[in-house]
């Protein structure tokens, strides 16, 4: 039960109870209760708890299902930090992540150029996935993204599943511990067919380059995000641990 004196909104006192039970008491991919339980268990309403799973997510700590449920995420870490999050709606600051849609222009599995290789200790044999992956709010595309993958380690992915789950869910989904990551800004000008796909005039767009290392120092992934920074206020955020 909730407590209905509290300043707190209820929505906000359900987050951090749900918070703490998935830190201290659940794993990666254990299902959380549905939507009703949680209304039945906390006596709150469906709004509330929509509101809540919103947020969770938002903040990368579950991903959902459709049909299925919502998950404890395995890629997200013990503290808040948005930069080892690779789902692209942890980076939305506006309360409702669904308004944020992703429509998949491809996905490929290739062989790496050298210099690419080399950055990620690919054998000559060895392949990398690519996929891209065009980003809208409410329906108007505000991001264009590039991932490259580490075949070795995402070599279950495939156009079927990211069309049937979609590439943050089924990414974090994948329980890899990371160690590192990088990211660089810098500004540039589209080109012509990123302007056709963005439905953008020419303008320059903020261009996030990330890259994660898991615990063997490997670079096992790469994103590039392409962002339209006057239809899209792109946030990071972290949380000193106590």
């Amino acid at each position: 039960m909730l407590d209905n004196t509290n300043k707190l909104p209820l929505y906000v006192q359900l987050v951090n109870t749900l918070l703490e039970q998935i830190q201290n008491d659940m794993s990666p991919n254990d299902k959380l209760p549905t939507e009703k339980e949680i209304c039945e268990e906390y006596s709150v309403s469906r709004t509330t708890v929509r509101l809540t799973m919103n947020e969770l997510e938002n903040r990368g700590y579950i991903y959902r299902i459709q049909g299925k449920g919502s998950f404890v995420s395995s890629i997200k870490k013990n503290t808040i930090n948005s930069f080892f999050d690779l789902d692209f709606r942890a980076h939305y600051e506006g309360m409702n992540s669904e308004e944020l849609t992703s429509e998949l222009i491809f996905f490929k599995k290739e062989a790496a150029q050298l210099s690419l290789r080399q950055k990620m200790g690919l054998q000559q044999e060895h392949n990398i996935i690519k996929i891209q992956v065009l980003r809208k709010l409410l329906d108007i595309p505000v991001a264009l993204e590039t991932i490259i993958l580490k075949n070795q380690y995402f070599n279950f992915i495939n156009e079927a599943k990211l069309k049937e789950e979609g590439v943050d869910k089924l990414i974090n989904t994948i329980d890899i511990p990371l160690k590192i990551v990088e990211e660089k800004y810098k500004a540039r000008r589209l080109n012509p067919d990123e302007i056709d796909l963005l439905q953008s005039k020419d303008e320059a767009a903020l261009v996030v380059t990330k890259s994660l290392y898991n615990t063997n120092n490997e670079l096992i992934i790469i994103s590039e995000r392409k962002i339209l920074t006057s239809k899209l206020s792109y946030q990071n955020f972290i949380q000193k641990e106590n």
